[in-house]
């Protein structure tokens, strides 16, 4: 069977002539996706805190049955993880901020 032509296209069916309600893509819609990217990248922050005070404790433990120093390098290799794991969320909520803020600088100006 030979291919077929495509329908003819009714007048006004580019973007710009169709109205507000049936434009492919709003501005809003290209918000949306930008704001759930942002809160599905910041979903894995608990997961990071999570893993990294585990590791840095699990670290702790064996050390500390290796010197038999219990539980002072569980301790404090356990509060290194939390420590490290607030600066990384600190320095990625900062780099956030001053995207956004050059975003909204690029855009009015």
């Amino acid at each position: 069977m030979a291919d077929s032509p495509p329908p003819p296209r009714p007048s006004g069916e580019t973007p710009e002539d169709l109205p507000d309600y049936h434009r492919p893509t709003m501005d809003w819609e290209r918000e949306a996706d930008g704001s759930i990217g942002s809160a599905m990248s910041w979903a894995t922050v608990g997961i990071e805190l999570a893993a990294t005070v585990f590791l840095f404790g699990l670290l702790g433990w064996w050390l500390d049955g290796r010197f038999g120093t219990t539980p002072w390098l569980l301790v404090v290799l356990a509060m290194l993880g939390v420590t490290a794991a607030l600066i990384r969320i600190i320095r990625r909520a900062t780099q956030e901020e001053r995207a956004d803020e050059k975003a909204e600088r690029d855009g009015r100006g």
